[in-house]
């Protein structure tokens, strides 16, 4: 059985670093991996400081692609569901073998191998990144709150939503080579969605509704097993200023640890996660500072 990474890095520089930072915590563990796949339009530029004891396949993409893929709309992560249809479709392997495929958002760390989460999807299991929630149910987030009034008014539809839908955040995906089928679900009903409720979210609740009703398979979150600092943006300059100063596998393996968003981003969560009065409290005095770090 195969097992594969697989990671979409293109645009500004920003994200080729924090796909290259991302593969490089991988090296803290023990990984039973065939490849990494990285869709990019920026080969060189990975090549330079990918750790060197990965295999890596490079899909490169250029701006026709990109546009075709994004849709009518040119919604961006639409990009995501045709790039993973095409490895099932165009990938470089053997098409009679099974592969477990493991999806990753570049704004991902590994805290543990994932090698339990390869496991996993060899006995069918299906995998996203974290759990955010019932739709209808999460209080103070003003985009379930949208995104339900636009479900309960939603009507004949080929794919029912509902409001009680769990949200599931869709930066790890695991499932294998098997699973096209799905894929083209999730692409249908992204675009069904999108062409109604033009928002960010429609490819995230697309594949939550797909993964999460498949009879008796398991739908699994691996926030354990992985990071995701979506909402860590500012991580993005640590990471530039340690590319300059360590601007190659090299050097930058042995210093990897300099820099780490899961103890960085503690004080924004924390500062998140007040409620209005203390947030808003907070804000006199610069709502939260980053922690010191030496690079």
């Amino acid at each position: 059985m195969k097992n594969i990474l697989i990671y979409q890095a293109y645009g500004i520089e920003d994200i080729l670093n924090e796909c290259i930072y991302s593969i490089s915590t991988l090296t803290k563990f023990d990984v039973e991996i065939e490849c990494i796949v990285i869709y990019t339009d920026n080969v060189s530029y990975l090549k330079e400081k990918l750790p060197p004891q990965f295999q890596y396949q490079f899909k490169e993409l250029n701006d026709s692609l990109i546009k075709e893929w994004k849709g009518k709309h040119s919604f961006v992560h639409r990009v995501k569901i045709k790039l993973l249809q095409d490895f099932i479709t165009n990938g470089l392997y053997n098409e009679s073998s099974t592969v477990n495929l493991l999806y990753l958002d570049t704004d991902t760390t590994f805290i543990q191998s994932p090698n339990t989460l390869f496991q996993k999807i060899e006995k069918n299991t299906l995998l996203m990144h974290d759990n955010e929630g019932v739709i209808d149910k999460v209080k103070g987030n003003l985009i379930f709150k949208r995104l339900a009034k636009f479900l309960r008014k939603r009507k004949g539809a080929r794919v029912e939503v509902k409001p009680s839908q769990v949200m599931f955040n869709a930066g790890v995906l695991g499932f294998k080579n098997t699973d096209l089928p799905l894929l083209d679900q999730v692409l249908q009903l992204t675009d069904e969605i999108y062409d109604e409720y033009p928002q960010h979210i429609s490819e995230q609740l697309s594949f939550s509704v797909i993964f999460s009703h498949q009879g008796e398979r398991r739908l699994e979150i691996v926030k354990p097993e992985i990071f995701h600092y979506w909402n860590f943006k500012e991580f993005r300059g640590v990471m530039k200023e340690f590319f300059e100063k360590y601007p190659s596998h090299a050097l930058i393996l042995p210093n990897i640890d300099r820099i780490d968003p899961t103890i960085l981003h503690r004080p924004k969560a924390e500062y998140m996660q007040l409620s209005f009065f203390p947030k808003n409290f907070r804000k006199l005095f610069g709502k939260w500072k980053m922690p010191e770090y030496e690079i």
